[in-house]
């Protein structure tokens, strides 16, 4: 068995390790341009660039969390063969774990919602408190 994977080593010229670290350096490397990209971007526009923030934090993390849960959970059931009521119960988990990441993108837009409603209350009081100052009219 080791002498077919030395031949083919030899043969192919690969070594897995390396090439596992070549693409992570890569991977690592992509991830600070975008981050760098988004810096500036924050600095251009900085209201945009908190929503981009919130709504990666309140929705794209979740339903992340719960695809590496849901993919490891089953892999490992399904490759120990445990039993079917674990492979269930990383199920149901997962499935818990999508409720609570769509629950917790309801909380996010709702949030944005009620957040743009005072935004608009207070834009519309300070345009009225700004027209009865300017033209003197007290109340």
């Amino acid at each position: 068995m080791s002498t077919d994977f030395e031949l083919y080593r030899i043969l192919f010229n690969e070594n897995w390790a390396d090439n596992f670290k070549q693409n992570a350096e890569r991977f690592l490397a992509y991830v600070e341009k975008l981050y760098a990209n988004y810096c500036a971007f924050t600095v251009k526009r900085p209201g945009l660039g908190l929503f981009f923030a919130i709504f990666i934090v309140f929705s794209a993390v979740p339903i992340l969390c719960y695809i590496v849960f849901l993919t490891v959970s089953t892999i490992v059931i399904i490759d120990g063969a445990l039993c079917l009521g674990l492979l269930i119960l990383s199920f149901i988990f997962g499935l818990a774990g999508l409720v609570f990441s769509i629950a917790l993108i309801c909380a996010f837009f709702s949030t944005c919602v009620v957040c743009f409603w005072v935004a608009l209350t207070l834009a519309i009081t300070r345009f009225i408190d700004g027209y009865l100052k300017t033209n003197n009219i007290g109340l």
